[in-house]
């Protein structure tokens, strides 16, 4: 458990901090009530370990199809990169990673690309 007051990172079951002497108790039962509550226990966890939260892979790959068919294939790359998108923003909110931006600009993209790739179907029929 990190110390509220100095920033050590003590042994979960310390009843006090070993740099400053400042008790641990009254902390960890805010912290776990306040960590039950809104439900970010993977958010905070990775903070208090000095880990950096990990984007997306789904939230980048829907973002990278979609640009990518704007070139090649609108119709397989816009396709995929609307699925990926939308479970890039599903595990964002459940996982607490970044790339919540990222998976709605892919969304937006790839549903350009369908749209463009429709129009030009209509056009050049």
């Amino acid at each position: 458990m990190i110390c509220p007051s100095c920033g050590r990172n003590n042994e979960e079951s310390a009843k006090y901090c070993a740099g400053c002497g400042a008790p641990l108790d009254e902390y960890r039962i805010v912290f776990d009530e306040v960590a039950e509550e809104t439900n970010v226990n993977q958010t905070v966890t990775n903070t208090i370990n000095n880990e950096p939260t990990k984007y997306s892979g789904k939230a980048i790959a829907g973002f990278v199809l979609g640009l990518v068919g704007m070139v090649v294939s609108a119709v397989i790359c816009g396709t995929l990169g609307i699925i990926f998108s939308a479970l890039g923003m599903s595990d964002v909110k459940k996982n607490g990673k970044k790339g919540f931006g990222l998976a709605v600009a892919g969304l937006v993209v790839s549903i350009i690309d369908i749209v463009l790739w429709l129009l030009m179907l209509t056009v050049l029929e």
